[in-house]
C-alpha cells in the first residue's frame, strides 16, 4: 500500500482520522471514523476520496460520528479484485457492507453525485 512519503495521492486530511482497512465481501476498502454521537456516512462520488468530505467533517465531528469511505470509483489506493465490480450496483453493496461491519444502526447517509445513487 502507497503511503504519504511514497506518494503524495495517499494523502487524507488529519480530521478525517486514520485510515482502517476494512475487508468486505466486494473487495478491502479504506474508511475512516471519527467524532462520536448519531452517525453519518459520507459517500463520495467518481474521481475523488474521502477529503471530498474534509470540511464538512471538520464542522460536525464533535457532535457525530462520521464514517468516510474510500470508494473504489476513482481515487482509492486499494485495488479490488480483478473480479470484482465496481459500477453503482457494487458500490451500493460495498456501502451497505460497510455498515453492516461496522455494526452501524440509525445510520444518515450523506451521498455526492455518483456516490447518492
Amino acid at each position: 500500500m502507497a503511503t504519504e512519503e511514497t506518494d503524495p495521492s495517499a494523502w487524507r486530511d488529519p480530521v478525517l482520522g486514520p485510515a482502517r482497512k476494512l475487508d468486505l465481501p466486494g473487495g478491502s476498502i479504506l474508511c475512516h471514523d471519527v467524532g462520536s454521537g448519531p452517525v453519518i456516512v459520507f459517500l463520495h462520488g467518481l474521481l475523488v476520496n474521502a477529503n471530498l468530505w474534509r470540511k464538512l467533517v471538520a464542522l460536525l465531528k464533535d457532535d457525530f460520528r462520521c464514517v468516510v469511505p474510500d470508494l473504489p470509483i476513482g481515487s482509492h489506493l486499494l485495488p479490488l479484485p480483478d473480479d470484482a465490480g465496481n459500477g453503482p450496483h457494487s458500490v451500493a453493496e460495498l456501502a451497505a457492507d460497510l455498515i453492516e461491519q461496522l455494526d452501524l444502526e440509525d445510520v444518515t447517509i450523506v451521498g455526492n453525485d455518483s456516490g447518492g445513487a
